[in-house]
């Protein structure tokens, strides 16, 4: 469902729509909270929240290629594909969307930041995507030293090969 509807959106949007996805969270933790309240079980290790994402990225390619199966008829065919931004949070997530997405997206202050970046970087090169553009962004709190653009949090960002620096409050 949650595939269509973001082919819904794209084509609401007029094709300006960022199909954002994760692994989840874990179990019983404070950011598993709402997938809790909805009554969805998640998968309690890594590996199978990881495989889950995979199962959900192959769905994404097969109903949104415009030479799907007809049994897709139906639903609808985005205009241009969405892109889709992974938020990673381990070497492993990296790797899957240097090769799979069109964008990565890691908590700024994470002390692998370098680390999923390359691994990004690489799996895209290696990967059937080579030469496709990945796009690295980053998010961190709005504060008046990320707001600099010529102060040192930008800087380390860009250093890191960062694309788009996003800032929440």
């Amino acid at each position: 469902m949650t595939v269509t509807a973001a082919a819904s959106l794209q084509e609401i949007s007029g094709g300006r729509f960022v199909f954002g996805l994760g692994a989840g969270a874990a179990p019983n933790t404070k950011w598993s909270e709402e997938q809790s309240l909805l009554g969805i079980a998640l998968p309690a290790s890594m590996a199978a929240r990881h495989a889950r994402l995979v199962e959900v990225l192959d769905l994404c390619d097969e109903l949104w290629d415009p030479n799907r199966d007809p049994k897709w008829t139906g639903f609808p065919l985005p205009t241009p594909r969405p892109p889709v931004l992974l938020g990673v949070n381990s070497t492993a997530l990296a790797e899957v969307g240097g090769r799979r997405c069109d964008a990565l997206n890691v908590r700024l202050e994470h002390p692998q930041i370098a680390e999923f970046f390359a691994a990004a970087v690489e799996a895209r090169r290696t990967s059937a995507r080579a030469g496709t553009p990945l796009t690295l962004t980053a998010w961190t709190l709005m504060t008046p030293e990320s707001l600099d653009p010529a102060g040192e949090l930008q800087g380390e960002f860009a250093a890191l090969g960062g694309h788009t620096l996003i800032l929440v409050r």
